[in-house]
């Protein structure tokens, strides 16, 4: 998700990553061309490290782009006993 987050910087998004797009950017275009253009050359920290300046993976972008939803999810659950439910509120069988 961290290329996400690149791509929508490259783009001059500011507003929240998910909402963010980077069609029909230039700039982001030719920041993940220069990332594809080594193919399978390279091991893929090579290749992270082209588009994003990084060599590790950070999981700091995929939690903000599902923050909103795990907001949502909160307060759905809020209160809720823990364990699953199906819809007649009998607890679920997961096999």
């Amino acid at each position: 998700m961290k290329k996400a987050e690149v791509l929508c910087q490259a783009s001059g998004y500011t507003g929240p990553l998910h909402r963010c797009t980077f069609f029909d950017s230039k700039e982001a275009g030719a920041k993940f061309n220069k990332m594809l253009e080594m193919g399978q050359s390279k091991p893929w920290p090579d290749a992270l490290e082209v588009l994003t300046g990084e060599r590790q993976i950070d999981a700091g972008a995929l939690l903000e782009y599902f923050a909103p939803l795990k907001k949502w999810l909160d307060e759905q659950n809020k209160g809720a006993k823990g364990g699953l439910v199906n819809r007649s509120g009998q607890a679920a069988v997961i096999c």
